[in-house]
């Protein structure tokens, strides 16, 4: 058995278009019963039907108790008196009850609420009289792993009613957007708490008993019955442990409770609670009342109905094997018991994700699929395999599923049984109900669904449709009988992957090939399928070749059926009635197995002709039953099936289209998932006609998938040319053919890597070099370009960037820039809020944290003692006696109502320091003393594990507030001009000095934990705003271990605490300084007790947080391997393990000094770092392994995973190879616990536009489109790191946005960054295995999308030399990577996409309503079902994407995404060499070329297109004059442009072949011209030499010659090599020895 997605009806819980549906289903299906029948056969369902139970007539006693005590309240009773007589309990008087003839509903929630506790707890007191406990059958839930003699007595639960009209009733994740909008009246709700008249904060279906629904007047039953059917349905849905489901509706007169199942409902005629209180009081009694068991709770499974929503425990579930039998019904047939007949096995399951399960409307089978894990030791908790159990709700009068598995024990397509259990049956209650007190139908109910009803959201599909009977329950006063179920269990062996989670078309048509060959295998033994679907055809789960150990699975037999007798051509010979007597036996033409055991005198069970799920419904079966719907029933045979598979893979192909972007097919994707036949027809009838050229574009790059599909609907157009049936060997000879053939293709035709040997073969290269300490002379660098492969020291030293470049610190372009990203992303949220969710990151959040309390009771006594003014303690009087310090006097703190700001910031230091010093010492002199310094020891080396000696000192670091309103904060050596003037007034700050008021040296960000701003008034909070913005930003920059930052602002009155992320902004509303000076003092103090994780240091980094800026110790990272799942969001797709043991750390000694690249977002990006780290193999020794490339980055959680990419290119030499990938954390851990209700919006205060300078520019951008930033121009900026100022939806209502992921990537190989390539014929060889590796990615179905200067790596060998293997250039960073998607004619949607559309999520930066439904929530949909993010069209790096990209965005910003192609990242290799020439070539360059190259990295976006468009077009002359290191690429790039011109002219795309051609003719024209030159030179030196001898070097301080380029043109390149070139010139060249090899 395999894990099975959530495919099925998934209808919209909205009223407007659930309420038809469920009307319709419950047509006829409403079987009313009279009043005492309904008790006895449901409310006492273990009561004797033929004598008067005991226990009905005890409570029929206490009834009558109950209402004298209603009609006449006697005191007596202190538990009931005080409900008896509050004003909202109703009275009996008059013959009626009191309190319930108003007119308005809302009036009748509470006197029904008072009324029922009042009922409920005079039966609790009644049944303590004799000794009897109502809740003594609902003890607390008991984790089942915990021994016997382990477990100590809990305490009961209570059931109580509880009004809930106005909350809606929350769901499990996996249903949270199943069913909406769900509010019952009242609620009978299992609890804890004793008090039943305490407001529930939030109630959960899980613990609902019976909902009850309220209405003024039974006018309306029309409604309620819909109503309470929808509540059923949510139960038996949320509760997988229950059987049935009871509910009742309320008006002021009368009363009806209903019973629902599988099959159908049972509801009491209406009980007058006037004229027939008794009965009334006694239905409502009973409910509280009711055991577990009775309810409808299914005791199989470990504490059944008692786990309440908040309560993690283990469910265990008991299955005992039963006779597996031909039929299951009253009457038994043939028999055959399992292997071990008193079988039975304990499974633990996982109750969290479920493998499958069935969304059907409300009567279905409820097929539910767990993973479990076999018990088999319960004392030690001993595990087993593990299995796959299935349940199910089947039709009794089908063939047992079970018996179809024994039969196909031989098949090896059909999956393993290993037991089978049949637990109950829906006819065992329902025949209690006696035939006489049968009333009919209930009719209120509307038989057509209102227009639009069918309605559904895009990809469900019509769950089984055959899984209950056409014919409704046949329930009348003469026959009494109705379609029953039976409640089935099994377990299966193995499990298999699902079909979305194919590698690759061959795999595919491999599977197609076994899948159909088993359904004929499963002909040859008398049965057909008929429910052949996207989700019963399972792939293997292993990974290994095509052969016999790889065996694809047909799951789900649950509605099989015996073939159909007097077979011809897949039409029966007569039709079939009720009344047929026809055996079941297989009519193939010889006997068999089963004709023995195949009962004579039954009457079989007609196949249904709408039996399956309806998109892979055979074409014929469909319009057979448009034809002869009410003639008799269409025989489902082998054909259909086999037909069937060809629909799975159309929509297999189609899915995994629109999961890739494409929009051409969306139309015929929905035609095919539409719930109408018709649609279904017409869209089956046109793919298999004149549509089937469709078919090759359906599979998109899979062509050998396409071309089977399309060879199937020839062959179907063939046959029903003929009017003859599709044969099944003929189609599976043709999936066998296919196989084959790309198969064999596969084997023959060359690699990747062949091609790329192919594509760098050149004649032969011979290197000579002259070894002299002091000139190196090598052919291959020797070529007549005296720039080429000259190594510029400040880029070889990784200095800042050439001047003229535009700078990111510089406060005119930053704040702008700030101001429009922080918009709509600074969420207000109340402060107690803030301090739970942040401040106390590690305390529960459904009680009082001691912590928290303890705090308090600290703050309060603080606060007493700044009242005082005076303390005896030594360390806090010098504090606390300094005139500097406020106090707090008359309300409020003195010395803080100065006029100017600077005037501020000494006082507030000093109040900082003694609420620092007084919490320090106050917990110091504890009954338990507590050092808040002990969580931040001093920093020791790993590799000694001794204090460092940088510092020489021992103990704790201390954190104390600092002024820095003189001083400048420094940042690291790599961010020297990124960041300027940033000055906080105050900072929190780690350092080594005891004395806090000891004046500091220069200050590092490094040190700094929390910055503080001081204002004199909040009048300036704009201004405060966006200074807290840049100095998160400086810290998430600059402490690479840290996952978030607190920042504080501060003003004469106002207080407010930030806390930003990688996603946005939580900030506490306004606190009062001195009307709620507890509350600041609060705040302030915890900021200096917080540990370094609760500060958001990632404790995967040794020393994290504790590393100051004097110091230089080594930091190691641990890293522990993660699955590697496709999707990051929600329940996981395709799910592959690692190449390293999950179990197994592995830790690496980083280079933090030199990262090989960082990304330098604005605010809200990703922070993609990348540094070497040196595997550590022995800790004890230090022994170093492998260097390895590590990188992290915070993934957005609605893309595919970038380790799912690098484990499918894991064949391309081109792309990375991963070695270890872990998932850290995630934003949303601590985003929810913000509870709903603080928050308090968005904060409205910033600037939605940028400062005039730069407003002009922007105005042109469609709502930000591309990150308005200055790239830094080694490392670009990624414009899609900005969230689009839309994407947060924060309000009281809501509190969602768009989440991230820390990943991090170990990668095997060391490659050196292109701004340390040597010469052009390198860059050249490396752009030529680039293009190639995009080229199989795209044939992989993966285009990467984010092509840029740091994306594309050289190795660390020089890659034109001559070595074997030859080392290839890599391509990296497949974080925007996606799946492409499929071609269409212009690019474009072919329809408009809105929200409500069924399409893929559309991109953030359109307009605003394509963001509404785009951020990313943990309840979305599984993978197979959830669109994937669309490929947005402004992702990449901006002076790196198509010119095409950015033209169709500026022409069409809001017709549509626009398709990133594999043409698109091959001219972004283009403008990478463009920008390599640009910043290598210094001063060097032309003024007309250098203006031109520097509007590429304006961060302008319509002057990088018109920049663009001008070397692409009229300009592209330019481009000849590109001087530098790099001259040699002048004449790649003028072909490239010439061939791109002509192209458009042509209205085509380039061509990634051509363009590759291009690359490698001009690469070896550069190698043959550089050995001609060498060769020639060579001979010149030696011809003067004699004998044969290194030449002399003239060493003279004017001029030296180092390289060969020096000897060609020594007065362009006057520079010495320096020794560590030197050095790499002498191992890594051909040393020469004679004229003979030279020749």
């Amino acid at each position: 058995m395999v894990p099975r997605t959530l495919q099925g009806t998934k209808p919209s819980e909205l009223k407007s278009s659930l309420d038809p549906l469920i009307k319709n289903a419950i047509e006829r299906n409403v079987v009313e019963i009279k009043a005492e029948a309904f008790i006895r056969a449901f409310l006492y369902p273990s009561a004797r039907l033929d004598e008067l139970d005991p226990v009905m007539k005890r409570d029929f006693a206490w009834a009558e108790a109950c209402l004298a005590m209603l009609k006449k309240p006697v005191a007596g009773n202190n538990v009931l008196m005080p409900t008896l007589k509050d004003a909202n309990c109703p009275k009996y008087s008059k013959n009626a009850f009191t309190l319930l003839d108003v007119t308005r509903e809302g009036s009748l929630y509470t006197p029904f609420r008072k009324l029922f506790t009042f009922i409920n707890e005079f039966y609790r007191v009644s049944l303590a009289t004799v000794s009897l406990d109502i809740d003594a059958a609902w003890p607390a839930a008991i984790d089942p792993k915990t021994p016997e003699d382990s477990r100590s007595s809990t305490d009961s639960l209570r059931r109580d009613f509880f009004d809930t009209h106005d909350i809606p009733l929350k769901f499990s994740p996996r249903l949270a957007e199943e069913t909406a909008d769900l509010k019952p009246d009242l609620v009978l709700m299992l609890h804890h708490d004793k008090d039943p008249n305490k407001k529930q904060p939030t109630v959960y279906w899980k613990d609902v008993k019976v909902p009850i629904e309220v209405k003024t007047t039974f006018k309306s039953e029309g409604e309620i019955i819909p109503q309470v059917a929808r509540y059923a349905r949510a139960i038996l849905m949320e509760q997988f442990d229950r059987k049935y489901a009871l509910t009742a509706s309320l008006s002021a007169t009368q009363c009806r409770l209903f019973h629902w199942d599988s099959v159908g409902c049972h509801v009491t005629e209406p009980i007058d609670i006037h004229d027939d209180p008794i009965l009334f009081i006694r239905c409502i009694a009973r409910l509280a009342m009711m055991t577990p068991e009775e309810l409808g709770y299914d005791e199989h499974f470990s504490n059944a109905g008692r786990v309440l929503c908040d309560e993690e425990i283990t469910t265990t579930l008991t299955v005992r094997a039963s006779p597996i039998r031909q039929y299951i019904d009253r009457e038994p047939g043939y028999e055959e018991m399992p292997p071990e007949a008193a079988m039975s096995m304990l499974l633990q399951l996982d109750t969290k994700k479920f493998l499958f399960e069935s969304r059907g409307m409300l009567f279905h089978r409820y097929t539910r699929v767990w993973r479990g894990e076999e018990i088999t030791d319960v004392n030690t908790w001993r595990k087993g395999p593990t299995r796959v159990v299935k349940q199910n709700w089947a039709e009794d009068t089908r063939p047992s599923e079970g018996y179809f598995y024994k039969l196909t024990e031989e098949i090896p397509a059909v999956c393993s049984l290993v037991l089978m259990e049949e637990c109950d049956h829906t006819w065992v209650s329902h025949n209690r109900v006696p035939e006489q007190h049968v009333m009919g139908y209930l009719k209120a109910t509307e038989t057509k669904p209102r227009k639009g009803a069918t309605a559904q959201s895009e990809g469900s599909l019509l769950d089984s449709l055959g899984q209950r009977s056409s014919t409704p329950p046949n329930v009348s006063s003469n026959l009494g009988q109705s379609l029953e179920r039976v409640l089935l269990r099994f377990v299966f062996e193995e499990e298999y992957r699902p079909l979305s989670t194919a590698k690759d078309a061959l795999e595919v048509l491999d599977a197609t090939v076994q899948w159909i060959q088993g359904l004929i295998e499963l002909d040859r033994s008398g049965i057909v399928h008929r429910d052949i679907s996207y989700s019963n055809l399972m792939l293997p789960a292993t990974d290994q070749e095509l052969g016999p150990g790889r065996t694809a699975k047909i799951i789900d037999l649950g509605l099989a059926h015996w073939k159909d007798p007097q077979r011809s051509n897949g039409i029966p010979s007569r039709p079939l009635d009720a009344t047929s007597s026809v055996p079941e036996i297989p009519t193939d033409g010889q006997k068999s197995l089963l004709e023995a055991s195949a009962p004579t005198a039954r009457v079989p069970l007609h196949h249904h002709h709408i039996t399956g799920t309806l998109p892979f419904i055979a074409l014929d079966l469909i319009r057979q039953l448009q034809r002869k719907s009410k003639t008799g029933f269409i025989e489902h045979a082998l054909h259909h099936d086999v037909e069937s598979v060809f629909w799975v893979l159309v929509y297999f192909c189609l899915l995994r289209a629109r999961n890739s972007g494409a929009t051409d097919f969306l139309d015929t994707l929905d035609q095919l998932t539409s719930p109408k036949p018709d649609i279904v027809v017409s869209a089956k009838g046109y793919i298999l006609g004149i549509g089937s050229t469709d078919l090759m574009d359906f599979a998109g790059p899979w062509h050998e998938l396409g071309e089977f599909l399309t060879a199937f609907a020839d062959h179907y157009f063939t046959c029903s040319r003929d009017r003859r049936c599709i044969d099944p060997f003929e189609v599976l000879k043709m999936a066998i053919e296919h196989r084959d053939k790309h198969s064999q293709q596969g084997k023959e035709s060359p690699t990747l890597a062949t091609i790329q040997q192919e594509s760098s073969m050149s004649a032969p290269r011979s290197t000579v070099t002259f070894d002299s300490p002091k000139r190196k002379l090598s052919l291959l660098d020797g070529s007549s370009e005296a720039d080429e492969g000259r190594e510029e020291s400040e880029h070889q030293s990784g200095a800042s960037p050439p001047e003229g470049r535009r700078s990111l610190g510089l406060k005119s372009p930053l704040f702008p820039l700030i101001k429009n990203e922080i918009e709509q992303n600074v969420v207000e949220v109340k402060a107690e809020g803030f301090i739970r969710a942040f401040l106390y990151p590690s305390s529960p959040l459904g009680e009082q944290d001691p912590a928290m309390k303890r705090d308090l009771h600290l703050a309060v006594a603080c606060h007493n003692l700044l009242k005082d003014g005076s303390s005896n303690n030594e360390v806090l009087m010098p504090v606390l006696a300094d005139s500097g310090c406020p106090k707090y006097s008359e309300g409020a703190f003195t010395l803080l109502d100065a006029a100017k700001e600077e005037d501020l910031c000494t006082p507030l230091r000093k109040l900082f320091t003694f609420i620092n010093a007084f919490h320090r010492v106050s917990l110091a002199n504890q009954p338990v003393p507590l050092d808040i310094d002990v969580a931040w020891p001093a920093a020791v080396d790993p590799r000694s594990g001794a204090p460092t000696s940088a510092t020489s000192l021992t103990g704790s670091l201390r954190r104390d507030c600092f002024d820095m309103r003189y001083g400048k904060l420094k940042l690291s050596p790599r961010f020297v001009g990124k960041t300027a003037n940033l000055k906080p007034d105050l900072v929190l700050m780690l350092h080594h000095n005891k004395d806090p008021n000891k004046k500091q040296p220069p200050a590092y960000w490094k040190d700094v934990k929390v910055p503080i701003e001081v204002k004199r008034n909040f009048h300036s909070e704009e201004e405060v705003i966006l200074q807290m913005a840049c100095y998160a930003h400086a810290l998430l920059m600059e402490q690479f271990d840290r996952k978030f930052v607190i920042t504080v602002s501060v003003s004469a009155t106002k207080c407010r605490l930030f806390h930003w992320d990688t996603v946005g902004c939580h900030c506490t509303e306004p606190i009062d300084i001195h009307n709620d000076p507890i509350l600041f003092i609060r705040c302030i103090a915890r900021l200096a007790m917080m540990t370094p994780a609760e500060l958001g240091y990632d404790e995967h980094f040794s020393n994290a947080g504790r590393v100051l800026s004097n110091q230089k110790i080594a930091t190691t990272l641990t890293m522990r391997a993660s699955p590697v799942w496709q999707n990051l969001d929600g329940e996981p797709g395709s799910e592959e393990m690692p190449l390293v043991d999950g179990g197994t750390p592995l830790l690496l000694e980083l280079d933090t000094e030199d990262f090989l690249s960082e990304s330098r977002g604005m605010l809200f990006h990703p922070y993609t770092r990348v540094r070497r780290g040196k595997e550590i193999t022995d800790v004890n020794t230090w022994k170093t392994g492998p260097t390895r490339v590590v990188k992290q980055s915070w993934a957005e959680g609605t893309w595919p995973r970038e380790g799912y990419f690098y484990k499918l290119a894991k064949d391309i030499p081109a792309v990375c190879s991963l070695v270890l990938m872990e998932e850290c954390d995630s934003t949303w851990a601590y985003h929810n616990r913000v509870a709903k209700q603080d928050v308090i919006g968005c904060l409205k205060t910033v600037e939605t536009k940028p400062d005039r300078q730069l407003q002009r520019d922007m105005d042109q951008q469609a709502e930000g489109d591309f990150l308005s930033l200055g790239p830094d121009p080694l490392y670009p900026s990624n414009i899609d790191d900005r969230p689009s100022p839309t994407l947060l939806s924060v309000s009281p209502g809501q509190g969602k946005w768009r989440e991230r992921v820390l990943l991090r990537f170990v990668f095997e190989e060391e490659y050196r960054p292109l701004r340390k390539a040597r010469h052009s014929s390198e860059v050249l060889t490396a752009t030529a295995q680039w293009i190639q590796g995009l080229i199989a990615l795209d044939r992989l179905g993966i285009v990467h999308r984010n092509i840029s200067y740091s994306n594309l790596m050289l190795p660390a060998i020089d890659i034109a030399q001559e070595l074997s293997p030859q080392p290839v250039a890599k391509i990296i960073d497949l974080s925007q990577a996606d799946f492409k998607q499929s071609q269409s004619r212009d690019r474009l949607p072919s329809r408009p996409l809105c929200v409500n559309s069924i399409s893929p999520e559309t991109p953030s930066g359109f307009q605003t309503s394509f963001s509404k439904g785009s951020n990313n929530r943990r309840d979305s949909p599984p993978p197979e079902d959830r669109p994937p993010r669309a490929q947005y069209f402004n992702a990449g790096t901006l002076p790196f994407i198509a010119l095409d990209l950015m033209e169709q965005l500026r022409s069409r910003p809001r017709s549509g995404f626009i398709e990133h192609a594999l043409h698109h990242d091959i001219e972004s290799v283009f403008w990478v060499l463009v920008y390599l020439c640009h910043v290598r070539a210094g001063e060097r360059m032309t003024d007309v070329m250098a203006m031109e190259l520097e509007d590429l990295t304006d961060p302008r976006a319509h002057i990088v297109a018109l920049a663009k468009s001008c070397l692409l077009g009229r300009g592209r002359k330019v481009l000849a004059q590109i001087t530098g290191p790099f001259y040699g690429l002048r004449d790649f790039l003028k072909a490239f442009a010439d061939y791109h011109h002509a192209c458009t002219e042509r209205e085509q795309p380039i061509n990634a072949f051509e363009v590759l051609d291009i690359v490698l003719e001009h690469r070896d024209k550069l190698v043959k011209k550089a050995r001609e030159n060498a060769a020639s030179v060579a001979v010149q030196q030696l011809s003067l030499m004699t004998p044969i001898q290194p030449p002399t070097t003239l060493d003279s301080s004017k001029r030296k010659f180092s390289k060969l380029e020096d000897a060609l043109e020594a007065g362009e390149g006057e520079e010495e090599t320096s020794k560590e070139e030197s050095g790499i010139i002498r191992k890594k060249t051909k040393q020469v020895t004679s004229m003979d090899d030279l020749l």
